[in-house]
């Protein structure tokens, strides 16, 4: 392998782990473990909110739930997995990434199509940007 392939293999890998990370969170129900996954000025894009949320107070409120919205995090999944990535770029310290997430709950699959921006930091890939939507099923 050349110096370049290693170093991609690597970055995958760490990616990977981040989203392995983010996924244990939701299953934890960790809102404080899933909030430090994102950076300070994120913003996530949620599958079941229409609100773009671009403070760490709104990403909050969207996993941990308000009295108008109950919690992602909340939800008690009982699965959560990703499939391969359709797409992963890096450019420097940013990496993109576009995936399919599966959730289960209660015998149940609900898929969303995910893009995360990851930002490299000292401590890891951090997530700058989430959009999440529910994977389309229908035809046009």
């Amino acid at each position: 392998m050349t110096e370049h392939e290693l170093r991609e293999t690597s970055i995958r890998a760490e990616l990977a782990a981040a989203r392995q990370a983010w996924a244990e969170k939701v299953l934890a129900m960790d809102v404080d473990g899933l909030m430090a996954l994102y950076l300070p000025n994120a913003t996530l894009k949620p599958t079941l909110s229409p609100e773009i949320r671009t403070t760490p107070e709104g990403i909050r409120a969207y996993f941990e739930g308000t009295p108008d919205h109950p919690g992602f995090a909340k939800k008690g999944w009982e699965g959560v997995e990703f499939s391969e990535p359709a797409s992963v770029a890096v450019h420097d310290k940013v990496a993109i990434v576009v995936i399919k997430c599966h959730f289960t709950k209660d015998s149940s699959t609900t898929t969303a199509d995910k893009t995360f921006v990851y930002v490299k930091q000292p401590t890891g890939w951090m997530i700058q940007t989430h959009h999440s939507s529910l994977e389309f099923t229908g035809s046009h």
